[in-house]
């Protein structure tokens, strides 16, 4: 108990015999957090979100996967795992609510690849939400798909005028003129 070192070797060898033991992963993630250790942390949460999803269990593993990003905001896998997880939750709005998160972050790290492949998934599923269809084409604008994006922005502004929904056209052909 005083030396944090001893019982993280102490853990790793029972985790040799025992891969599973979620007790033992958990104190050995938060050990490794209190010495420090953001990346050995951030691996003991994601074998033990692994753990959970072996079980079926996905609230516990999608609390895992985000300790995990906690330590490690740039694990781009993990972002993706948590947003498979969420996926299989079947909650709608909580995976609408966690793509627009994982679009900004994304978008932060400067990965419009990922963005843009990501955001049009997220239109298939979400078609009516406008926020995703302007970040998709904000994406694939600064990808260099200039001609096609704005064309594609102008079709879709004259169908929300076309609707009289002047708000989202508003929206569309600012972004248009963006």
């Amino acid at each position: 108990k005083e030396d944090p070192k001893q019982v993280i070797a102490c853990l790793k060898t029972i985790l040799e015999r025992e891969p599973n033991n979620r007790p033992i992963l958990e104190k050995l993630a938060e050990l490794h957090a209190q010495l420090g250790q953001r990346d050995e942390s951030a691996t003991c949460w994601k074998l033990l979100a692994n753990s959970f999803l072996d079980e079926g269990d996905l609230a516990g593993a999608e609390g895992s996967l985000r300790k995990s990003l906690a330590l490690n905001p740039k694990d781009i896998v993990t972002w993706q795992k948590v947003l498979d997880t969420v996926r299989k939750g079947g909650a709608p709005k909580k995976l609408e609510v966690f793509g627009a998160e994982l679009a900004e972050r994304f978008k932060s790290l400067g990965l419009m690849e990922v963005v843009r492949d990501h955001l049009a998934e997220m239109v298939k599923a979400f078609p009516e939400n406008l926020d995703f269809k302007l970040g998709l084409a904000d994406a694939r604008f600064a990808l260099g798909d200039h001609k096609a994006c704005v064309a594609d922005l102008l079709a879709l502004g004259l169908e929300y005028h076309k609707k009289q929904r002047w708000p989202e056209a508003e929206r569309v052909f600012g972004q248009v003129l963006k």
